[in-house]
């Protein structure tokens, strides 16, 4: 069982999936102004690995949040 702190952690998730988002849309503008195919191939690859970190990070923080909701009516 998560501690009651799951909710603090909730919001540390939150702040990380804020941060790819921007490494995404970060990513995306050089796609789109890439130089040769590799380039773009490259970036692709990496904007793939975002979002799949994103992916993860909203699941967790799904997780974290529905285990402090529990805990706090498991308590009362």
């Amino acid at each position: 069982m998560f501690p009651l702190s799951s909710l603090s952690e909730a919001e540390k998730v939150l702040g990380e999936i804020s941060n790819y988002k921007v490494q995404l849309e970060a990513v995306k503008a050089k796609i789109k102004s890439a130089k040769s195919k590799d380039e773009s191939e490259s970036l692709k690859f990496t904007q793939k690995k975002l979002i799949n970190k994103v992916c993860m990070e909203e699941a967790l923080n799904i997780i974290l949040t529905c285990t402090s909701c529990l805990e706090v009516f498991l308590i009362t």
